[in-house]
């Protein structure tokens, strides 16, 4: 009978072992599992919201917040949440935990009913290197006991590794959020403009910035009336993206409206002294392609250089042909110094100049990629029709049936040619599709 009750005892030990080891996998998959989820959004708000659910869904816990300290003043608010989250005793612990850096359990009351049944209430640190972001706070109802959340427990010890996880998923989504919104407001105040109307010219024009990731982008068109009489145009598409490819385009935006004045007569000029420009302050550090031509309003002349950029669509003849403006040179900024070559055509009153970077003839339709063929196509069956309402009509296309995964930048310029001339210039404008930045929490 002794042996029996010691092998019962070993079998019983066995299984209490078993089932301890299975308890501490499903913990540990339940803390990677919530820790992808935490990192999955690079939008701050949303990476919060994400942190407080985990908590929940992954460590069992009814109700979540997560405070975020205040870098003024130190005060905390309640920046994601999951279930409902109680007041001023959870701000008490979340300050308590964020400012001790230490891992609190107390208890809590669900009501004021002598046999309700008592809560565990749960302060976590978030603690990114030697900095305290904030602190989680959750409850867990009856059915855990004070010694499984208690400090030295592997719950514990899962929950404070999720907290410094979770503190730096935060960390890097407010970081990415600061860089992106910088950007984006850096390319607001460069945002390609055009004038609607100038002399016999009318203008139109459309950026469209590609999606998540790729909010700020270094496409860019411009229009600039020169000191002759004559207008300049350009498009570029600056390689690169975010806050870099901003400041690139700044730079690059601003030197060609530069070099334009200086040489109004001289479209490969403006280019090749754009080059070395490029290559002497910047070192090869990025490069652009870039369409630029300068048009007398009167004549209707355009004479152009083309950097190794996508082809600009003279459309002709009601919109039954198409000139192809190619390529007269290597990308700015890829390489030594560079002589381009300038080219002239004339247009004949309701012509259409078409300019636009590669994401337009990049973007993908029904799986297949759009190239030059597929948007002269797209051309063709928007018949004759002003600048305006082919930009419009393209764009809505492009919106409508590419395939937002695969997006790039795009950009679209449209230049009519008028018979008649508008006394009003009208002052210039820009016409940007800005998607939502990521956003940041707090003041």
């Amino acid at each position: 009978e002794s042996l029996a009750a010691s092998f019962n005892a070993l079998g019983e030990s066995l299984l209490r072992h078993e089932q301890t080891q299975k308890e501490q996998a499903e913990m540990l998959a339940g803390m990677v599992e919530a820790a992808r989820v935490a990192s999955a959004s690079l939008d701050a708000r949303e990476c919060a919201k994400a942190i407080a659910r985990a908590v929940c869904v992954h460590f069992g816990a009814s109700d979540a917040a997560m405070f975020r300290k205040e870098p003024l003043d130190g005060g905390l608010q309640v920046v994601g949440r999951s279930g409902q989250c109680g007041g001023a005793d959870w701000k008490r612990l979340a300050a308590h935990s964020a400012d001790s850096g230490g891992y609190l359990v107390v208890s809590e009351q669900h009501s004021s009913r002598a046999d309700a049944a008592e809560a565990l209430l749960v302060g976590v640190p978030l603690a990114s290197g030697s900095e305290t972001l904030g602190a989680i706070v959750a409850r867990f109802d009856a059915g855990l006991s004070r010694d499984e959340l208690a400090v030295g427990s592997l719950r514990a010890d899962v929950l404070r590794a999720f907290g410094m996880h979770a503190a730096a998923a935060f960390a890097n989504a407010r970081l990415y959020c600061v860089e992106a919104n910088i950007a984006q407001r850096l390319q607001m105040s460069l945002l390609s403009e055009a004038p609607e109307r100038w002399g016999k010219l009318e203008f139109a024009g459309r950026y469209m910035p590609a999606l998540d990731e790729a909010i700020v982008g270094g496409d860019f068109y411009d229009v600039t009336p020169l000191p002759n009489g004559r207008v300049a145009v350009a498009i570029a598409d600056v390689s690169g993206k975010g806050l870099e490819a901003a400041m690139h385009l700044a730079a690059c935006k601003y030197m060609l409206k530069a070099l334009a004045c200086a040489y109004p007569d001289d479209p490969a000029r403006v280019l090749a002294e754009l080059n070395n420009a490029i290559n002497q302050c910047f070192h090869y550090d990025f490069f652009l392609t870039a369409f630029y031509a300068v048009i007398d309003p009167e004549t209707r002349e355009v004479t152009f250089a083309n950097a190794g950029h996508p082809p600009a669509l003279l459309v002709t003849e009601n919109a039954n042909m198409h000139t192809c403006l190619k390529s007269t040179g290597i990308p700015l900024g890829a390489g030594p110094a560079c002589d381009y070559t300038a080219q002239s055509v004339t247009a004949k009153p309701g012509d259409v100049l078409l300019l636009y970077t590669d994401g337009v003839t990049d973007a993908v339709k029904g799986g297949i990629r759009l190239e030059l063929e597929g948007l002269h196509s797209m051309v063709f069956e928007a018949g004759r029709c002003s600048g305006a309402e082919l930009v419009d009509r393209l764009v809505e296309q492009l919106g409508r049936d590419s395939d937002p995964s695969r997006r790039d930048d795009m950009a679209l310029l449209a230049v009519s040619f008028c018979s008649t001339a508008d006394v009003s210039k009208g002052p210039p404008r820009s016409s940007v599709e800005t998607p939502t930045a990521p956003s940041d929490v707090g003041g």
